[in-house]
């Protein structure tokens, strides 16, 4: 996954993200941590996607997801964007199609509301009101 070219993958990976991973013996199986320094030039969907597809070749499969922080609206519209039941949906819809598509309720209940930034940000100045 790293953005410089490696033995494993000679074409380089994806730009301004950090990953890593590793087995949990425990839950039997396998975390990958991922830092996105600047969304805005790779997408979490993207990477999601890449790792859905590395995972299935290996003979695994995602099971979920989890945020850490505050997501960009962009993101999550163009996870939505993914399925065509987006269209004709409301952004507060389609925020929570893209956070389902995520997988971002597998472990608990993803609230567009208070994880997307520009949400937050909007909702903090109403509050300042």
């Amino acid at each position: 996954m790293r953005e410089k070219p490696s033995k494993e993958n000679p074409a380089g990976g994806f730009k301004a993200v950090k990953a890593i991973g590793w087995f949990v013996e425990e839950f039997n199986c396998t975390q990958v941590s991922i830092n996105f320094v600047d969304a805005t030039k790779t997408s979490v969907i993207t990477v999601y996607n890449f790792l859905k597809e590395a995972a299935r070749s290996l003979g695994f499969e995602v099971t979920g997801s989890e945020l850490i922080g505050l997501i960009p609206e962009l993101q999550l519209l163009i996870a939505a964007n993914q399925n065509p039941l987006s269209q004709g949906l409301n952004k507060i819809e389609q925020l929570n199609l893209g956070a389902e598509f995520l997988g971002l309720n597998a472990f608990e209940l993803f609230d567009v509301n208070k994880r997307v930034k520009e949400l937050q940000i909007k909702a903090a100045s109403v509050n300042r009101s």
